[in-house]
């Protein structure tokens, strides 16, 4: 079976994500009984990338790339730390799934026909604070490695 071009292209991204990722530490994967269970309670649909990510690792923290940082929830900590964030309240619309370790959230916005991942300060969390940094889980990776 000839690989097309869509495979490689599918190849090179994991490659490049897991160079970006080699330092990082992931948590113990999450079962997609517990990812279909959070979608259900929440009634979301989270991106492919996204959930990729978490069925490798349930978030985790540490180095992405040479220059980003990130410390990415548990699936099971979303939902309490969205609330005790109110993020319904200041950036309804959104799901914050991390930071930066610091005082940036990384979020996905919902309820759009393409996912968007931005990243918000946590004091202010308005919707004009949003810097977009990938239409996927992928993308934003690939951007927060460059973040100096």
């Amino acid at each position: 079976m000839v690989e097309g071009a869509s495979g490689r292209a599918d190849e090179e991204k994991m490659n490049t994500k897991d160079e970006l990722l080699k330092d990082f530490e992931f948590n113990s994967p999450v079962s997609e009984t517990a990812l279909a269970d959070f979608e259900s309670k929440q009634a979301i649909n989270l991106p492919l990338s996204y959930r990729g990510f978490l069925l490798k690792g349930n978030g985790g923290e540490g180095p992405v790339g040479e220059f980003g940082y990130a410390n990415f929830w548990k699936i099971e900590e979303i939902a309490d730390l969205n609330k005790a964030y109110k993020i319904e309240e200041y950036l309804p619309g959104y799901l914050v799934i991390g930071s930066d370790g610091g005082g940036e959230a990384f979020a996905i916005r919902m309820g759009t026909e393409l996912a968007q991942f931005v990243q918000v300060p946590f004091v202010g969390l308005s919707e004009e604070d949003c810097v977009l940094l990938g239409a996927s889980f992928d993308e934003l990776l690939e951007n927060l490695s460059k973040k100096q």
